[in-house]
């Protein structure tokens, strides 16, 4: 597959370039990595810490300061209703431990749905 090996995926990142869209596979891998990092969090009990809650909400929005907040560096053009989703939940991850942990799961699955809909995009 070219987004697993290390050389097709720089030729594909060229041609993203050359067509304007080259942020598709930053957040693509990116997401990717948050969703691994996250999954191993869970899979360790890690995030029964508010601290690691804390710090992969942070994560999450640093994704989508960088991705999907209007007006943001590199912008992805996502379904509106998705990136309506995306906003609504970023602005009430806060709140007490239950809560943020609620708020992180949810993020995590609109952010995975955000990354099918960018891989489709750049499979077409």
């Amino acid at each position: 597959m070219i987004l697993q090996d290390p050389a097709l995926r720089l030729l594909f990142r060229e041609f993203l370039r050359h067509s304007l869209c080259e942020e598709n596979l930053s957040f693509y891998l990116d997401v990717k990595e948050f969703t691994s990092n996250y999954r191993a969090l869970e899979k360790s009990n890690a995030l029964t810490r508010l601290d690691a809650v804390r710090e992969t909400l942070a994560g999450a929005y640093g994704l989508y300061n960088a991705f999907l907040a209007p007006g943001s560096p590199c912008e992805l053009n996502i379904d509106h209703a998705l990136r309506n989703s995306l906003a609504s939940r970023m602005t009430r991850a806060v709140g007490d431990e239950e809560s943020m942990l609620k708020s992180l799961r949810e993020v995590v699955e609109l952010f995975e749905h955000a990354q099918v809909s960018v891989f489709k995009l750049m499979s077409s």
